[in-house]
């Protein structure tokens, strides 16, 4: 697959939605390719049935194989889609649950594919043995989610690009005009305008070398502009990913780490500690957070609280000074008197003159106790003389509009110190955007592998083994389904063929089933069907030991709902009929006589049966209770099985052997069913129980 659009499916319109929502075409692809369900699903206009359809179609494609190639029937898939089902109980995450879907049965003769899962399940089930906490594991899992493509980023209105080219201009104000101004100015004069309206200035062009810049500016400059990188202009850009992604990463970190200490492989190759870092530096708005800047904190520290600082020493001067008023005495001399009464000199002049050197030193103590306070280095310090007065004055008031020109330095002082700290985390943290999204992927990844893992653990489950002639064994084996309704479920030993045979039964790979009802023919049949898909998956099978000829197609046919009609009788046939020729193959069919009467029923199994028989690469089991009239209407040597029931337990139940008896007729006992009701009947209904219980013993 070259493009999305030679995907299946995928035309120009869907393309681009799968594009936007991924961010690049590649990003897309590989999302397709890796089986991301939940991540296809979230794109406008596509399900999830469609997302499971489209990774299906482009793995046909590729393999040359789909769903259909193996299982053969719409019960064959029915059954597998239960045990997908069953394995999803173990998955931590949506992503996990969804991707399960992809995961398909392969016939043998792909034994290549097979073994490509055998090997994944074989690893996660060596990790699932280093992790001595799975329930946190799980936990800490649940939380993992791919990462998304961070919104557009406000428009940054305290920062502008200055240049004097016109062709830059134009390069500038495609790439970075949406996020921040770029202007064109020609002279000194208009560049003064335009800085002054701006926090950050970047200046791009030699030519502002040679500017003489006013005092109250500051910019940046940038000579070449094709040495700019975009982390440089806009760092908001770059972390921002990260920001909008912060929980999501944090949570991956968390989990890899613990994942290490497990010894788990290294999930992805980065630096671990340095990410953990550089994460903790930003919070999910994007700025630094407090304490990872000590100058910058200490200039916000000032901002927030020069108001308050300066209104208090301002009061504790006015204090001091009243104080200083009231205990004071002034002697005028004569001369002080006359210069008075001739207007030569003013009664503040005579005051100052004797109190301002305790005035001073008032103000000076204020000013030194407030710089201390607010913890302002020399520079900042100096700014501070033009808040006090320098002049004898009551009240004593502070210059508000120096205050205001102190608190816009302090602000510039902060924004240059906060977009160096972004530009630095920036450049880090760039070359971390691709191994991120990896390391989520692969966290992913590992539920995956971890629930296939978890499910095979829960019933001791085994890989199975592949043999190269046709049949089947398996041991201790229970079934599935059964299994998660919490009874007790019996396990089960059985073999087709030679494989696991026991000594002195006939060796045959095509047989019939007979036995009671509710004796366990169908958990039986299901429990096959469960281990030929899971070994065809390269997935553990519920089984101690399962040895399994070659299988290239399974045939699973669910019991009947009743007498069909012509039309689906006629459809029924017509998919046996299908099943001559078709390569290596297990045939699995419960109670086929439920089609039509049980003659008719008894001679077309039989014939299906001898048809069967034929072929040497074919497995076959017919769950059947027509066993005597299905063996009187053919010569085939066909080995019956039986699963008897051999009689009641005290509380009535029928005990069972759920082990089918090699080589032998079970025979259906309704006699039992009609013992337990005699048994716990009342009067009435026991006599009418007697009378059907003495046919059953007239017929012995």
């Amino acid at each position: 697959m070259q493009s999305l659009v030679d995907a299946p499916r995928i035309g120009e319109k869907m393309a681009q939605r799968f594009i936007s929502h991924f961010g690049c075409e590649e990003d897309a692809m590989a999302a397709i390719l890796r089986g991301d369900i939940a991540g296809i699903s979230e794109i406008e206009g596509v399900g999830r049935r469609y997302a499971i359809s489209l990774v299906h179609d482009v793995r046909s494609t590729q393999d040359g194989i789909d769903i259909s190639s193996f299982l053969k029937t719409r019960d064959s898939v029915d059954i597998y889609e239960r045990v997908i089902d069953s394995i999803k109980n173990y998955a931590s995450t949506p992503y996990a649950r969804d991707k399960l879907h992809t995961y398909i049965p392969y016939p043998s003769s792909r034994k290549d594919l097979i073994d490509i899962n055998r090997d994944w399940v074989e690893n996660h089930m060596e990790y699932l043995s280093m992790l001595d906490d799975m329930d946190r594991i799980s936990a800490s899992l649940s939380r993992i989610e791919p990462l998304k493509n961070s919104p557009s980023i406000p428009r940054i209105r305290d920062r502008v690009i200055v240049t004097s080219n016109t062709d830059d201009y134009s390069t500038l104000k495609e790439k970075y005009g949406k996020s921040i101004e770029v202007q064109l100015v020609e002279d000194p004069l208009e560049f003064a305008d335009v800085a002054r309206s701006y926090p950050h200035v970047i200046a791009i062009g030699e030519p502002f070398l040679e500017y003489d810049f006013p005092e109250d500016t500051n910019p940046e400059i940038i000579t070449n502009a094709r040495e700019i990188e975009e982390w440089h202009i806009l760092p908001e850009k770059q972390i921002s990913f990260f920001a909008f992604n912060h929980e999501r990463i944090m949570n991956a970190l968390d989990l890899a780490i613990t994942l290490d200490k497990a010894g788990i492989p290294p999930v992805v190759n980065a630096d671990i500690s340095t990410l953990c870092n550089l994460m903790a530096a930003i919070n999910p708005e994007g700025n630094i957070v407090e304490g990872r800047d000590g100058e910058i904190d200490r200039l916000h520290h000032i901002l927030d609280n020069v108001d308050s600082e300066l209104t208090k020493y301002v009061d504790q001067c006015n204090q001091e000074i009243n104080d200083l008023l009231q205990k004071s005495s002034i002697t005028l001399s004569g001369n002080d008197m006359l210069g008075v009464i001739r207007d030569e000199m003013e009664l503040k002049d005579i005051l100052s003159r004797n109190i301002s050197a305790s005035f001073s030193q008032i103000i000076n103590d204020a000013r030194k106790e407030f710089i201390e306070t607010l913890s302002m280095k020399q520079n900042e310090s100096l700014l501070v003389d033009y808040f006090f007065p320098s002049e004898l004055c009551y009240p004593v008031e502070a210059d508000m509009s120096q205050l205001q020109k102190f608190k816009e330095q302090i602000k510039q002082q902060i924004f240059r110190r906060e977009v160096t700290h972004k530009r630095n985390i920036a450049y880090e943290l760039h070359e971390f955007r691709q191994p991120l999204k990896q390391l989520v992927m692969r966290l992913l990844d590992l539920d995956v592998g971890l629930a296939v893992a978890r499910f095979g653990h829960s019933l001791q489950m085994q890989l199975a083994g592949f043999e190269d002639e046709c049949g089947m064994g398996l041991k201790n084996g229970k079934n599935i389904f059964l299994c998660e309704k919490g009874v007790a479920v019996e396990p089960i030993d059985y073999s087709l063929g030679s494989i696991m045979s026991p000594s002195q039964v006939p060796t045959s790979s095509v047989v019939l089933l007979s036995g009671v009802n509710s004796g366990g023919k169908t958990s039986m049949l299901e429990l096959v069907a469960q281990c030929t898909i899971l070994s065809h998956m390269g997935f553990p099978v519920p089984a101690d030991e399962l040895k399994i000829g070659p299988i290239d197609s399974l045939y699973y046919f669910s019991k009947s709902r009743g007498t069909l009609d012509a039309g689906a009788f006629e459809t029924t046939l017509r998919s046996f009929s299908a099943l001559r020729g078709a390569g290596s193959k297990l045939v699995l069919v419960d109670e086929l006589e439920s089609i039509t009467e049980p003659g008719a029923s008894a001679k077309i199994i039989a014939g299906i049966l001898e048809t069967l028989s034929e072929e040497s690469n074919t497995m076959a089991i017919f769950v059947s209770h027509l066993a005597d009239q299905i063996l009187e209407n053919t010569d085939a040597s066909i080995r019956v099985d039986g699963i008897e029931a051999k009689g009641l337990d005290n509380e009535l139940n029928l005990i069972v052997d759920r082990n089918p008896i090699y080589n032998h007729i079970a025979k259906s006992t309704p006699e039992l069913i009609v013992e337990r009701l005699f048994r716990s009947g009342g009067e009435v209904e026991r006599e009418f129980y007697r009378r059907l219980k003495n046919k059953f013993e007239e017929g012995c």
